[in-house]
């Protein structure tokens, strides 16, 4: 289906006077490719920055103030039909433009899966059970599109490219893209990101963020696995500059940087990390955190060379206590589930820095969420990322619960 049209629709409806009901695109299984790309002016009688469908590497799915899409329904979902299954029907949207089975004469990739320019907070824009995979943000140069008065330049963010804009993700795997310049899975500039229950795992970039890159941004990220995700330059799971982030019941392993980082890298950061679990990156300089002008608040986590709480390495940041440096015992091989003998990790959290609701979301964001995005919220904090009940006893680190 036309899954751009559908949202600019639903806009459209949500913009009408008198309209208060949902505006929800229901996804079922399978792969959708972009069929438009993003442009100024609109389309002559087309009310959005959108033109005709046109064989380019600048098509992406452009997300619209106020219109959730909701995957992981049966391959036919009807209005009435409120069953969903993330797990079992898997719904991608994908930057692989060369699947495209219509005779398409792309010869590459789509620069970016998912654009989202000028969201407002508040506004309740959604996305939830989906993957978002096939992106290749490779120009090397410095070319660039203008959407809504911004540049998207198409070496940066290959799966998400979020410009001030305020973001609910829910349920979703973010694998597979890559980018020449930084941020190969997700670009968040000025982006107040809300983030539950992800894996964001496989990306890669030349320069750095290969996982995530965030600039200026504020993301609150709950219940992620941040792994296999590589850099040429630094951080490659994550990289921060100039932001302060909420990191809580995380993990971040397995990732690998040529310089700075391996796990995630600071500039004039202040993250914090709570519940988490940061061990096993590689890199030649702060394998596990590096801090550039950065000094990251972390309590109750276990975190690669930080010497734990009792021996405390101050280069890792602030001890907020009870942290550990001791292997986690992962199930190995990719695999980040605990073992019944990850006894430094099970019942090893603290429960009152996982946030219970929504609520606790919106006092760590400092701003006040839509009810689709608080809906959505809430029913994720539930749960750990296999859909287990998230508090088992005390809460594991990690975002998986023994």
């Amino acid at each position: 289906g036309d899954v751009q049209r559908m949202m600019d629709e639903l806009a459209a409806l949500r913009s009408a006077a008198g309209y208060t009901g949902p505006c929800i695109v229901k996804l079922g299984a399978g792969t959708y490719l972009p069929e438009y790309e993003p442009m100024v002016p609109a389309a002559a009688g087309d009310s959005f920055d959108r033109n005709p469908p046109v064989d380019s590497r600048d098509a992406a799915f452009i997300l619209r103030p106020g219109v959730q899409v909701w995957g992981g329904h049966n391959a036919s979902p009807t209005d009435g039909d409120t069953s969903r299954n993330p797990a079992a029907n898997i719904t991608t949207l994908s930057g692989d433009l060369d699947s495209d089975d219509a005779g398409s004469i792309f010869i590459d990739n789509a620069y970016h899966v998912v654009l989202a320019v000028n969201i407002p907070a508040n506004d309740g824009t959604v996305l939830d059970g989906l993957t978002i995979s096939g992106g290749c943000a490779d120009d090397g140069g410095s070319s660039f599109i203008t959407v809504d008065s911004a540049s998207i330049y198409r070496s940066i963010g290959g799966g998400m490219f979020n410009w001030n804009s305020s973001l609910t993700l829910v349920n979703v795997n973010i694998s597979g893209n890559t980018a020449s310049g930084n941020g190969g899975g997700i670009y968040n500039n000025s982006s107040p990101l809300v983030l539950v229950n992800a894996v964001i795992s496989g990306n890669t970039t030349d320069t750095g963020g290969g996982g995530m890159y965030n600039i200026n941004s504020s993301p609150t990220i709950v219940n992620v696995n941040i792994s296999g995700n590589s850099a040429g330059n630094g951080g490659g799971g994550m990289y921060n500059g100039g932001s302060s982030l909420v990191l809580i019941n995380a993990v971040i392993s397995g990732n690998s940087t040529g310089g700075f980082g391996g796990g995630m890298w600071n500039s004039g950061s202040s993250p914090e990390v709570r519940n988490s679990i940061i061990w096993g990156n590689t890199a030649p300089t702060g394998p596990g955190i590096y801090n550039g002008g950065s000094t990251p608040l972390i309590s109750y986590s276990i975190v690669q060379g930080s010497g734990g709480s009792l021996s405390w390495v101050p280069a890792t940041g602030t001890d907020g206590g009870n942290n550990k440096d001791t292997d986690p015992l992962f199930v190995g091989g990719g695999d980040y589930h605990l073992q019944s003998t990850s006894l430094e990790a099970i019942d090893a959290g603290n429960d009152a820095l996982y946030p219970l609701d929504a609520d606790a979301v919106e006092a760590l964001l400092g701003q006040t969420l839509s009810p689709e995005a608080k809906t959505a919220i809430n029913a994720a904090l539930s749960t750990d990322l296999d859909g287990s009940p998230r508090k088992q006893g005390t809460i594991d680190m990690g975002p998986y619960e023994r």
